[in-house]
């Protein structure tokens, strides 16, 4: 089965996914919205374009240097 777009991926609409990262044995918290921009405060350019946390272990488009621990909650809009 192939992955879904995010427009495609009814758990995405309207949603933010908030995300544990390590960097250099320093835990971040990373935001990720609906259009694939993630947000990570330690960076001096705010928004990136990553590919979506569930495609951590296969994606090479990612944070350098960091590990995702596994921890993610997705917050819906109302």
């Amino acid at each position: 089965m192939g992955e879904l777009q995010n427009d495609e991926n009814p758990n995405r609409a309207h949603s933010m996914l908030v995300s544990v990262i390590s960097v250099n044995s320093s835990l971040h918290y990373i935001l990720n919205n609906e259009q694939g921009e993630w947000f990570d405060s330690h960076l001096k350019e705010r928004v990136q374009l990553w590919d979506p946390i569930e495609t951590w272990y296969k994606s090479d488009n990612k944070r350098d240097g960091a590990t995702w621990l596994g921890v993610s909650i997705r917050v819906f809009a109302p």
